[in-house]
């Protein structure tokens, strides 16, 4: 007989305990609960319990108990996930007459899984309306978590996500790294960590990394195609999420931690990273990460190829407050990479060059959960404000190339349950102001640019079949330094605006197949560089030509796609036509 897991919801009145808000009379309560493996009744710590449709989860303790404060009268569905298991969903209900009669019946609520070979069941948060599993998500989309992601770790993001069908990585060295999404790179596919912008300047250059080291990541998150609306237009190709949870979204009840070491003989690199999580005080949990990478030059079969060595170190804290009506929170994150990029070979330049890049990053974020603000179940507020250098240096004392570049963003997201003949959307809006500063041998001013979205997501759900449409709209105004007339053409002010719209079905039978089509309309407003570079890029080894003229792009998507799973085997076959 197989082993199963065990989930055991202990719902009895003794572990809930109800807490009264002091401005509503709401009761709320601490919902306790513990995961255990059924074949040996032995708890399982690590795993993870989130309630669906909120911001609420918890990990498990040592002795396999988990904690989800804040939890008003009413039916909730949790869904728990741990390596080596089946992910699951269940339904419980906290707080009435209902929930006592069932805990006398029964003692307890238990859920039966066979253990999976496989990861099954995953969830993902990325353009989706709430988390759910990665076989019900209405676009394709891709999770790197766990034994996974740390088998595949390389120095950047892009080389750690190559392996995954329909994507793959171009490549300046072995520091240097941006991810193709079906044909797609550059300003074209979006890159998030957290959930919010990464405001490097990774798109507009090949020789540029993106800014963000994945080694502490917890996992990461891909999303093909055009339809993330909740993103912008420059999701053409998709969107990469890294997810840290850096700021903390539960109370741990100790600490609790983790750390990696890693090394590769190509380049003799030594790279760590150190992960903790514990409490400061009653409400109030703290998480701190540092990581460093040192490699030296890339050895080839052919000889060694010189400049390619690099120092990496990164770090960041975060905190919040976790109340039962939500959390409040922030983090500050710090980066900064040294690498070299080969040269001395046709198409690269004559010496190689030096690139050094430094950001910092300071992030704010409220939720307030399961309390009605207006129509809304949900709301969650981020404000985030990133500071980020870059230099090229053709020697010492040369600085080839100057990117210097300020963004400030604040990002509004609610979401409701049913209302009309929707089960389930969200609405919110979006705002940024972004300084851009060039110098050294690019001519391209110094800019302001200033965004404004906003968008809709709603959902229909009819059992087995569920519907998802969108539409979002986005205002751009892109402002040079100066006005004047120049070899590429006139440089001036620069305004343009779009409607994106799509539009999913997903079929789910009983047997674990699915099958879902979408269609997306998506719009990209030209990056700064495209409309008005104006020089040498000599890292890059390129001269770059703007023209202030260009229009946005239009881009229409469709996905066609079937999945399968079940307890040994997980199978997806995708087709899809973009028009750019």
């Amino acid at each position: 007989m197989r082993k199963a897991l065990v989930l055991i919801l202990a719902a009895a009145p003794a572990l809930v305990v109800p807490r009264v808000d002091a401005q509503e009379s709401v009761r709320r309560y601490v919902f306790e609960g513990s995961v255990r493996d059924g074949g040996t009744g032995f708890p399982l710590a690590g795993a993870r319990v989130s309630v669906v449709g909120r911001e609420t989860r918890a990990v498990t303790r040592a002795d396999g108990t988990f904690y989800l404060t804040g939890m008003a009268e009413g039916v909730y569905t949790l869904r728990a996930e741990r390596l080596g298991y089946r992910g699951h969903t269940v339904e419980v209900v906290v707080g009435t007459e209902r929930a006592r009669r069932a805990v006398a019946e029964s003692g307890e609520v238990v859920i039966e899984l066979s253990p999976s070979p496989i990861a099954m069941g995953e969830l993902v948060v990325t353009a989706t309306i709430s988390e759910r599993a990665a076989a019900e998500a209405l676009r394709p989309v891709s999770v790197m978590a766990g034994d996974d992601l740390q088998r595949q770790l390389t120095a950047t993001v892009a080389g750690t996500l190559a392996s995954m069908p329909g994507l793959a990585a171009t490549r300046m060295g072995p520091s240097v790294a941006q991810p193709v999404i079906r044909g797609l790179s550059g300003d074209r596919v979006l890159m998030l960590e957290d959930g919010t912008a990464v405001g490097d300047a990774s798109a507009s250059g090949a020789d540029h990394t993106t800014a963000l080291d994945p080694s502490s990541a917890r996992r990461i998150e891909v999303v093909r195609g055009p339809g993330a609306l909740l993103y912008g237009g420059n999701a053409l190709g998709g969107v990469i999420n890294v997810i840290r949870d850096e700021i903390p979204s539960s109370m741990p009840h100790r600490l609790t931690g983790s750390a990696t070491l890693q090394t590769q003989t190509a380049t003799g690199s030594l790279s760590g990273s150190a992960t903790t999580v514990f409490p400061i005080a009653e409400r109030v949990p703290l998480r701190v990460e540092v990581a460093a990478r040192t490699a030296g030059d890339l050895k080839t079969p052919i000889g060694t190829l010189l400049n390619t060595d690099g120092e990496l170190l990164s770090g960041g804290a975060g905190t919040a407050f976790v109340a039962d009506w939500g959390r409040l929170g922030a983090s500050f994150r710090g980066y900064r990479n040294d690498y070299g990029i080969p040269g001395g070979f046709v198409g690269g330049h004559q010496e190689g060059v030096r690139i050094e890049m430094e950001r910092v990053a300071a992030k704010f974020r409220t939720v307030v959960d399961e309390r009605r603000v207006g129509p809304f179940r949900n709301l969650r507020f981020d404000a985030t404000h990133t500071w980020y250098t870059h230099r090229e240096l053709e020697s010492a004392d040369i600085l080839g190339t100057l990117f210097d570049q300020q963004s400030t963003s604040a990002d509004v997201l609610g979401r409701h349950g049913r209302w009309g003949p929707f089960t389930a959307g969200a609405m919110g809006g979006r705002a940024s102001l972004e300084d851009f500063a060039y110098g050294g041998s690019l001519f391209t001013p110094d800019t302001r640019r200033v965004r404004a979205a906003l968008y809709l997501l709603e959902e229909i759900n009819l059992g087995s079949i569920q519907i998802e449409s969108g539409l979002r709209y986005d205002w751009t105004r892109v402002d040079p330094g100066e006005e004047r007339v120049s070899d590429i053409g006139e440089i001036r002010e620069r305004r343009f605006q779009a409607l994106s719209g799509s539009l999913g079905v997903l079929y789910k039978s009983a047997s674990g197949l699915v099958l879902g089509t979408s269609v997306a309309r998506a719009f990209r407003t030209p990056d700064v560089t495209e409309l008005y570079s104006e020089g040498p890029h000599l890292a890059a080894y390129v001269f770059e030509v703007g023209n202030p003229s260009l229009e946005g792009e239009v881009g229409h998507g469709l996905d066609v796609f079937l999945r399968f799973e079940s307890d040994r085997l997980r199978a997806e076959v995708t087709g899809f036509h973009n028009d750019i």
